[in-house]
């Protein structure tokens, strides 16, 4: 028995290899692999192999001679309770920032700021958490860093630093996040996105509520919540999407900020600090109306903007009496349930089997020049029907809880007042208060009356499956549409990041923070969609993975410590490799090396 060392690509493996006589022939065989070894491994694993050939005679095999029975060999235990660390998607963000340059741009943009190598890791480490684990500060330091291999990966051991370090790191990084922002735009962004051209791109607006110190903040104030959370104090925020999902810039507001009021800001920047000078902006009416279109017109840019219907009802019904045309697939013009991709649809793949809507459009020009697409959906008008009667039969049940009450003598003269705000608050939640007017009349049946108002049923079932772009570019209709679609990513971009990576709870209580806080989360979501991205362009045939579901099947990949008793080597694996993982690691143009720190940093 004898250490038998193979060379192989740069280093050198060590196998525990046996020689046996077969007929006139002598051949060998390996019993266990030590995988690669260093120099210093190799004279201790030798002299451990050697002070095997002390034992008593016949309890390893003499060499060369008749193959022993197995029950004579040695076992090899390895040894227990060696460390492990989390490592899979902490090494896999760390390969990614570094081949999208992000350490690069943080290089650059932190020039002259003090322990500059500490905050760039810092930066690296913040993002990082958030696609691994996210936690707060305080818990990244003491329950989470530890127990990963970045002390390693990043050559910073955690003792080396504190939570105040990650305070610190954040005002670094809101001091110098326009810096940062445009860096990765021009040299991270505009590269992965063919949208580079035409300047697409799309803005919304949405909301987070504050917890603990944070409502003491100069940005909180209670104002309408996207997340559906009455009376919190919160902080607004807005996202530039190019249409393939990926951030341009990002803008944190006070938490009563109204939409419309952000266009002038956005454009500005979108000027000073990008340098764009043109493109289409793409938003709702609720951000964009007639004074910023104005505004966008004046700055270069054009624009196209969903229309509220009821605005609008001169161009719907001039719409309905013309002749529409299709909004077909790109493919055959009838195929369908084939999972093909419309002209329309941007952003993520249909499931396969998803059927194509059937929808069609025609165009309206009104006098003062602007362009109207109005699209017809039969899918959206059976839906919006469905969605009336449905409204319909909830005011119903509200009108007969309320008269069953009148009738238990619940409700009175004297307290009527009280019956008929209870019921306008619950016409409210079923959204069917514009469709009944409340009557009390205690010499009537009930007592509590709901009537339809006919004027507005009969506009819901008139614009049922309509809906409405306004629009000053040369586009063609169905590009327009195509466009206006776009918008979906900002939404799915707000999902991500309130969900996977975990923007709340904000406890900070220094705007500037916040504004870190939020962009390290933009970064994090940008290191999601590129995964997410790369392993659908890389399939044969569509898939639906996520950027998160592929950041999953690294969550389980471990970096440990492993050695065999009584030699005294150690050596660090990685364990859990799924072969899921390596198709990931293929079309991410990376390969398993990639999550396989030096052996000489551990």
């Amino acid at each position: 028995m004898h250490l038998k060392l193979i060379p192989r690509g740069g280093r050198r493996f060590g196998y525990l290899a046996e020689s046996y006589r077969e007929g006139d022939r002598v051949r060998s065989r390996y019993l266990h692999n030590f995988g690669p070894l260093r120099d210093e491994d190799i004279p201790r694993l030798r002299k451990w192999l050697d002070d095997w050939t002390h034992l008593p005679p016949g309890t390893i095999p003499s060499g060369i001679g008749p193959v022993p029975p197995l029950v004579a060999l040695p076992e090899l235990e390895y040894e227990e309770n060696l460390p492990s660390y989390r490592h899979g998607v902490p090494a896999l963000g760390h390969a990614l920032f570094q081949k999208l340059a992000l350490r690069s741009i943080l290089n650059n943009a932190f020039a002259g700021v003090k322990r500059k190598e500490l905050r760039i890791n810092l930066a690296e480490v913040m993002v990082l958490n958030r696609l691994d684990d996210p936690q707060s500060k305080l818990a990244l330091r003491r329950d989470w860093y530890p127990y990963t291999s970045l002390p390693w990966v990043l050559g910073l051991p955690p003792e080396t630093w504190d939570e105040d370090s990650l305070y610190e790191t954040l005002d670094v990084i809101d001091q110098h996040r326009d810096a940062l922002e445009k860096a990765v735009y021009e040299r991270v962004v505009r590269p992965l996105d063919d949208n580079a051209a035409d300047s697409v791109l799309m803005k919304d607006l949405t909301s987070s509520y504050f917890e603990g110190k944070g409502e003491a903040n100069p940005l909180s104030a209670k104002g309408y919540s996207r997340d559906r959370v009455r009376g919190s104090k919160q902080v607004n925020w807005s996202l530039v999407l190019t249409p393939k999902g990926f951030p341009v810039t990002l803008e944190v507001y006070k938490g009563n900020t109204v939409d419309k009021t952000t266009v002038v800001g956005t454009v500005e920047r979108l000027k000073t600090v990008f340098g764009l000078k043109a493109g289409t902006f793409v938003g709702d009416r609720g951000m964009l109306t007639l004074d910023n279109l104005k505004l966008l017109h004046a700055a270069g840019f054009h624009y196209v903007v969903a229309e509220t219907l009821w605005n609008e009802k001169e161009v719907l019904a001039e719409a309905q009496k013309k002749k529409r045309e299709p909004l077909r697939a790109s493919g055959a013009p009838n195929e369908k349930g084939k999972g093909l991709q419309t002209r329309l649809e941007v952003g993520l793949a249909s499931p396969l089997g998803e059927e194509l809507l059937e929808e069609s459009w025609c165009e309206v020009v009104r006098e003062d020049g602007r362009r109207h697409i109005v699209v017809f959906s039969e899918e959206k008008k059976r839906d919006e029907l469905a969605s009336l009667k449905e409204r319909l039969e909830a005011g119903r049940e509200i009108e007969k809880r309320a008269r069953k009450g009148v009738k238990d003598e619940q409700w009175t003269e004297k307290n009527h007042h009280q019956l008929v705000k209870s019921v306008t608050k619950q016409l409210v939640q079923e959204n069917a208060d514009l469709l009944y007017e409340i009557q009390w009349d205690m010499d009537s049946v009930g007592g509590l009356n709901l009537i339809v108002e006919a004027k507005r049923k009969a506009w819901e079932e008139a614009k049922a499956g309509w809906w409405m772009l306004t629009t000053d570019t040369e586009l063609k209709g169905p590009e327009v549409v195509k466009v206006y679609k776009s918008l979906a990513v900002v939404e799915r971009a707000f999902r991500t990041i309130k969900g996977p990576i975990s923007v709340r709870p904000i406890r900070h209580w220094l705007p500037g923070r916040i504004r870190a806080h939020l962009y390290l989360c933009v970064v994090a979501y940008l290191l999601e969609t590129y995964i997410e991205r790369k392993v659908r362009e890389g399939a044969s045939k569509p898939i639906h993975v996520t950027g998160d579901s592929a950041l999953g099947e690294f969550r389980h990949v471990m970096w440990n410590q492993v050695g065999v008793k009584g030699s005294g080597i150690r050596r660090w694996v990685l364990a859990n490799v799924s072969e899921s993982c390596q198709v990931i690691l293929k079309r991410l143009g990376l390969g398993e090396g990639a999550l396989r720190p030096r052996q000489d940093a551990l």
